[in-house]
C-alpha cells in the first residue's frame, strides 16, 4: 500500500518505469507512510470489518483525494487582505477530526474545503515540500499555516589528539592529586575496628 502511494505519485508526476523521484529520505515518503496506515485502518477488512468499523460501529464514508494531488485549499486568513485559498499538496487526513492535511513550500495546515484540478499533479511543488510528518503534532495543527521548522546542521566537535584526558580541567581531581588515606577509617568500604573488652 505504501509503495502504491509513492509509485502512483511518481507516475502521475511524469516518472518513467522504474524511475524514483522521491527517495525514502524525502519528506513526501514519510507522509506516504502515515497515509498508508490511515488507508489500511479504514478500507482493509479482517473478518468482514475494517479496524475503523470495529471502533466506530460504522464504515468510513468520507471523501478523499489522491495522495500528493495538487489542490486549492481554504486557508483561514490572518488579515482581511490575506488570501483565503492557496495551492498545496493533499497529504492525507487527520485522524481526530477528519480534516484534510495540506502541504506547501512554506509549511502545512489542515482544512475542510478543497477544490480539485484537472491537472492534478505538480512534480516541482512536490519536490519543494520539506516538512516531515514527525515535525508537527497533527492534533495541534489548526487552520492557519504552520511554518516548517528549520533545524541547524549539527556542529562537529573535534576530538583531542592525545589519548590523555585531563580530568582536573573539569573540576575533578586527578588520582595523583588525591590525598593518601591516613588510617583505615579513610578507606572507602572499610569498617573501623574498635577495641573489644574481654571480661573473664
Amino acid at each position: 500500500m505504501l509503495q502504491c502511494s509513492c509509485r502512483d505519485l511518481e507516475h502521475a508526476c511524469g516518472a518513467n518505469e522504474g524511475q524514483i523521484l522521491f527517495s525514502t529520505r524525502h519528506p513526501i515518503y514519510s507522509w506516504a507512510i502515515a497515509h498508508a496506515c490511515w488507508i489500511r485502518n479504514r478500507f482493509t477488512t479482517a473478518n468482514g470489518m475494517t479496524p475503523y468499523e470495529c471502533v466506530t460501529d460504522s464504515p468510513y464514508s468520507g471523501m478523499i483525494c489522491r495522495f500528493g494531488e495538487c489542490v486549492l485549499a481554504y486557508l483561514r486568513p490572518e488579515g482581511k487582505s490575506a488570501p483565503r485559498w492557496c495551492h498545496g499538496l493533499w497529504l492525507g487526513k487527520a485522524a481526530l477530526n477528519d480534516a484534510r492535511i495540506i502541504g506547501t513550500k512554506e509549511g502545512l495546515f489542515v482544512t475542510r474545503s478543497v477544490r480539485r484540478f484537472d491537472e492534478a499533479f505538480d512534480s516541482k511543488r512536490a519536490a519543494e515540500f520539506s516538512v516531515y510528518v514527525w515535525e508537527h503534532g497533527l492534533a495541534s495543527i489548526g487552520g492557519q499555516l504552520v511554518l516548517s521548522k528549520r533545524r541547524p546542521a549539527p556542529t562537529a566537535v573535534p576530538i583531542p589528539a592525545s589519548e590523555e584526558i585531563h580530568v582536573a580541567s573539569f573540576g575533578v581531581p586527578l588520582p595523583s592529586a588525591m590525598p593518601e588515606p591516613s588510617h583505615a577509617g579513610d578507606v572507602a568500604g572499610s569498617d573501623v575496628l574498635s577495641p573489644v573488652d574481654h571480661h573473664p
